[in-house]
């Protein structure tokens, strides 16, 4: 079971996440309400991580503080959150999406969107729900709504999020959407190697199919899985102007391949336009 909190005492915690980190850590609980608990904590260890690259955490900044009005200083907790309700109902505003193609979410052939740099509004989203993820299948910006991309904090595209998913994005460069094939034998007109090369990897990739045995498998076996992640197609940088091919392998919930390009940047996320290519 897991622990429970308790003001004073100290924990260890072991974290491995698959092509992202490897970290021990200890914490105590300063602090604890209704509303959660308050921690110090250190990092004790980061182990480097197979086929993650530069690990992202392997340099952990000190919190930097941050700037509160006084006038939020004085408000009383209550009157803090109905402020919060407020801008979050300010935020789903920008959040929201338009889509083309159907009337319905699994029927949409494209649209635009915007998607925030992950812990850009922390303080105010959920954790799991903070604008970050996004799902061309369900159209929502919720963790557990089968999402396919994500833009991190540094604003860097990621996908494949849990348990037997997989995803994998390129840049196919300077190229606007609308130039972007429709077809698997046109590859897009781009000086990068890499990109003509994962034009007809992603295009031809073959999803494992459940059997009885196994009726939850893994998206891909992992020689096949290894091979892709030896390409280094599972992180892209959001530049503005360059369209990107994303395909995103969610086991018993979809499998599609989808185009989109950056239209435009700023300091808590990007605006996306995009297209689906294909549906399996």
């Amino acid at each position: 079971p897991s622990p429970v909190a308790r003001v004073g005492h100290t924990y260890v915690v072991r974290s491995i996440s698959d092509r992202s980190f490897d970290v021990l850590a200890a914490f105590q609980v300063l602090l604890v309400d209704k509303r959660g608990a308050s921690i110090a904590w250190r990092l004790l260890r980061d182990w480097p991580v197979p086929g993650a690259g530069v690990n992202p955490h392997s340099e952990v900044a000190a919190p930097q503080p941050s700037f509160v009005p006084p006038e939020l200083e004085r408000m009383a907790t209550d009157d803090l959150e109905a402020l919060a309700r407020r801008i979050a109902q300010r935020v789903e505003v920008v959040l929201r999406t338009t889509a083309t193609g159907g009337g319905a979410a699994g029927d949409a052939r494209g649209g635009t969107v915007r998607v925030l740099r992950g812990w850009s509004l922390h303080w105010l989203l959920p954790e799991r729900d903070d604008g970050s993820h996004y799902s061309f299948a369900t159209l929502s910006h919720a963790y557990d709504r089968e999402p396919d991309v994500s833009l991190s904090a540094d604003g860097d595209f990621d996908s494949g999020f849990y348990g037997g998913c997989e995803g994998f994005v390129v840049d196919l460069g300077e190229l606007a959407l609308d130039a972007v094939p429709s077809d698997a034998l046109t590859p897009p007109r781009s000086s990068n190697e890499l990109a003509r090369h994962a034009w007809k990897e992603l295009w031809d990739l073959r999803a494992q199919q459940p059997t009885l045995a196994d009726p939850r498998p893994r998206a891909l076996s992992e020689a096949e899985r290894q091979r892709l992640f030896a390409l280094q197609l599972d992180r892209a940088r959001a530049v503005v102007g360059h369209s990107y091919l994303l395909r995103s392998i969610l086991p018993q919930e979809h499998d599609i391949l989808v185009a989109f390009e950056v239209t435009a940047i700023d300091e808590y996320g990007v605006a996306l336009r995009w297209k689906l290519l294909k549906r399996w």
